[in-house]
């Protein structure tokens, strides 16, 4: 090899890692239509007004909100403005976040563990099924990933320096993450406060200080456009989707917060209208192996053994004899296991989740992996020149558990596929583990052959996720809530219990269905368009839905009860003079609703002949309501 490109080995693989993302995340990305219509409508709307854009307006008339803050739409209104409103435009700098995801990470790990320990770290993140399903949608994880690492590289240099402004600017950037996906930013925040509080070049005293003076600036950039939301007349701005008080900071306390870790029964779900309330569970039973069961394992938990290892690995380097060491692994403990055991508790316990929040875990996973591959075998190769010997076993260990996992779980799933999977990971990780144990017993540091097991032993057990990483783009992304893996065996198990039609629509559109056609037919869209006459708003219908569909094809709608279908947005006497002014012309009722408004609605607007929009049987269960020139009784 040339001394030059030897030189630069460490930035070309980098780069040939960071070209891997680009791939996995941005091919096909067109195939996958308009993304997560709900985001993808909001887009367009907000480009409407900077009203809009300031309120993250859902519909173009601003009647309602999405239920997220403002600052990762921002960023796809940026594309959109500049590309236009596609779904590749919106879910483009989506995926050029997982990419500088993957760049952060390497940085953050060089700092401590060297080039080859970071580079690891980049290999194993790219490959981790959930982070690339879920950067091929416009969901907003993978900005908020982003900005969550670059807060965790600032943390480490502020601990170093014991710098009160890079702390700031660590909890600042999370507060930026706060204003992407709310409390959701804050799994970061337990590993934050420990690092530095416990490794900071200062003394004690100044550590709580800087960290007061740091949680005011959290709270401050967290809150800002919450507050300025709130302190706005509600006359003056859409209804907060997804609230009861129609509040933001009710919002993000409350449906992204709170409720997001506790159970969710039947009966808690039981004012849910529409095909949005009947949604499974993709987590499975609540649980600590809930991580290896049928519908969480395939996106998070291939390398998770080794991880497990990468913990005892720090916890090792912290409580061994070299206080240099101590001191600089001590960090490195403290962040990682700050994240990692956290959020696996939360995970494991939380009563209804998507697992595509497991996005939040892949950055910990893909490091502590990495540094179980490196500090295990510089352990190995001390042991195998006969010093601390009884340390050589656990390399070969750490391979072979996590290999008997990964064929565990592939025989769980009981794919077509495991038949080459299984034997593949069996051969490559079965011959890394015989390498290393002949050196063990040769009691050498033969460098070929532990070169040749490590090498083994890695690709070995990346075989899986790899192949898992590849499904987005082989079967497609399901959109509205994003896994990895063959669409036959990654899907909710089947509830008896849920033997309606709602539920049949609700599992369609969580498995990333296009129900634009289903739910809404083009007749219907088409004759509802054709007879505007101008109202404000042209048609109320349940949730969104329905009416990102409409939104998208340019027409002013009004999703009364939000994204689930739950939302009070409106009152019934407020509904009244709506209609009783002309501001909406056409209400659409779904069958067995009874609410005050629909009530109202039929007992004094004009039933729509279905004839009239509907040629087939399948859109019988819709009615339309002519309001126009509707006056209250």
């Amino acid at each position: 090899m040339p001394v030059q490109l030897k030189a630069h080995r460490g930035k070309l693989l980098l780069l040939l890692i960071l070209l891997l993302t680009a791939y996995l995340t941005l091919y096909k990305v067109w195939t996958e239509g308009l993304g997560n219509a709900y985001y993808t409508a909001a887009v367009k709307s907000m480009l409407t007004s900077w009203h809009n854009f300031f309120f993250v307006s859902f519909d173009k008339g601003g009647y309602i909100s999405v239920d997220k803050p403002p600052l990762g739409l921002w960023l796809q209104c940026l594309f959109a403005l500049i590309f236009g409103v596609h779904g590749w435009s919106v879910i483009l700098p989506e995926a050029l976040c997982a990419i500088g995801s993957v760049a952060v990470l390497y940085c953050i790990v060089k700092r401590s563990w060297g080039e080859t320990c970071a580079l690891l770290a980049s290999f194993f993140m790219a490959l981790t099924p959930i982070f690339i399903a879920v950067s091929r949608t416009n969901n907003l994880d993978a900005p908020l990933v982003l900005v969550c690492l670059l807060a965790l590289w600032a943390l480490l240099k502020a601990a170093e320096r014991g710098s009160p402004g890079l702390l700031v600017l660590s909890m600042a950037l999370i507060g930026l993450g706060f204003n992407i996906k709310m409390l959701q930013a804050y799994m970061f925040l337990p590993a934050i406060y420990l690092v530095y509080f416990f490794t900071a070049e200062i003394k004690y005293s100044r550590r709580v200080a800087h960290l007061l003076i740091a949680t005011a600036a959290l709270l401050a950039v967290s809150l800002s456009w919450c507050v300025a939301v709130d302190l706005t007349p509600a006359a003056g701005r859409p209804f907060v989707g997804s609230s009861s008080t129609n509040s933001t900071l009710e919002l993000a306390i409350g449906y992204n917060g709170i409720l997001r870790a506790l159970p969710v029964s039947r009966e808690t779900m039981a004012g849910i209208s529409g095909a949005i309330s009947q949604v499974p569970n993709e987590g499975g039973p609540a649980g600590l192996l809930r991580f290896f069961n049928r519908e969480m394992a395939g996106q998070a938990s291939w390398c998770l053994p080794l991880s497990a290892f990468g913990l005892l690995a720090l916890f090792m380097k912290v409580f061994q004899k070299d206080k240099t060491e101590r001191k600089r692994s001590l960090p490195q403990l403290l962040l990682w296991g700050g994240i990692f055991v956290p959020m696996y508790v939360y995970f494991s316990i939380s009563g209804h989740i998507h697992r595509y929040y497991l996005i939040m875990l892949v950055p910990c996973l893909a490091a502590l992996c990495a540094i179980a591959v490196t500090e295990l075998a510089r352990r190995f190769k001390r042991a195998a020149a006969g010093k601390n010997s009884w340390q050589n076993i656990l390399l070969p260990l750490a391979f072979a558990i996590t290999a008997a996992v990964q064929v565990y779980m592939l025989k769980t799933y009981a794919i077509r596929f495991s038949k080459v999977l299984v034997p593949v990971i069996l051969a490559t990780a079965g011959a890394a583990v015989l390498l290393l144990v002949t050196v063990k017993l040769l009691k050498k540091d033969n460098r070929i052959l532990v070169g040749a097991g490590l090498a083994l032993g890695v690709l070995g057990i990346l075989a899986a996720p790899a192949y898992w990483a590849y499904t987005p783009i082989q079967y497609g992304t399901n959109v509205i809530a994003p896994f990895a893996g063959p669409p036959a065996i990654s899907k909710p198990a089947e509830d008896p219990q849920n033997d309606i039609s709602a539920y049949s629509w609700g599992r369609k559109w969580f498995e990333g269905a296009d129900l634009s056609g289903e739910l809404i037919s083009k007749e219907l869209a088409t004759y509802v368009k054709t007879h505007d006459n101008g109202a404000r708003y042209l048609i109320a219908v349940p949730n969104i839905m329905f009416a990102a569909p409409l939104v998208l094809d340019d027409m002013s709608v009004m999703a009364l009860g939000g994204f689930i279908g739950t939302d009070k947005s409106i009152s019934l006497e407020s509904f009244g003079k709506l209609a009783e002014s002309g501001g909406l012309q056409y209400y659409l009722v779904m069958p067995a609703e009874s609410g005050d408004i629909t009530r109202w609605v039929m007992a004094h607007g004009r039933k729509v002949d279905p004839a009239s929009y509907s040629k087939t049987p399948k859109m019988e269960f819709l009615a339309l309501y002519d309001l126009s020139g509707v006056r209250t009784k």
